[in-house]
């Protein structure tokens, strides 16, 4: 009895902080996530944006070269 109540105490102590670790990283990894996808739109939204700009300076550039009547 000596041995085994804390033994089995202790490996009920385990259990539980290894599943409150597991999660934290949980969350923690989704957390990163998320912010790695806002981080990924807010690129490509940029690079859109920037695509849109380039292409509107060519056009009013060299429209009367291409669209020349």
């Amino acid at each position: 009895i000596y041995i085994v109540v804390p033994c089995v105490s202790a490996f009920i102590i385990l259990c539980i902080c290894s599943f409150c670790v597991e999660i934290y990283e949980k969350i923690t990894n989704t957390y990163t996530l998320i912010n790695s996808i806002v981080y990924g739109i807010k690129n490509d939204m940029k690079l859109f944006f920037d695509g849109i700009l380039v292409t509107f300076v060519f056009l009013y550039c060299f429209h009367p070269l291409l669209f020349n009547h």
